[in-house]
């Protein structure tokens, strides 16, 4: 196999896969926040779940 390919194969179809995958837990997660809500247009920002995530990030983040 060529270096092109291996890459393409261990690095860049992970990656993709990953990322898709992600995309749509998000776009459930949106989906039942909304029929939660009642609300077609609820945020994140309604109930301070984006604030939490936030923080809970940051501090995950390691120096």
């Amino acid at each position: 196999m060529s270096r092109e390919s291996l890459v393409v194969r261990n690095i860049r179809l992970p990656r993709v896969f990953v990322t898709i995958i992600v995309g749509m837990n998000l776009a459930v997660s949106g989906a039942i926040f909304q029929a939660v809500m009642r609300n077609e247009l609820a945020s994140p920002f309604i109930l301070g779940s984006s604030s939490g995530s936030s923080s809970a990030v940051c501090s995950s983040i390691r120096r």
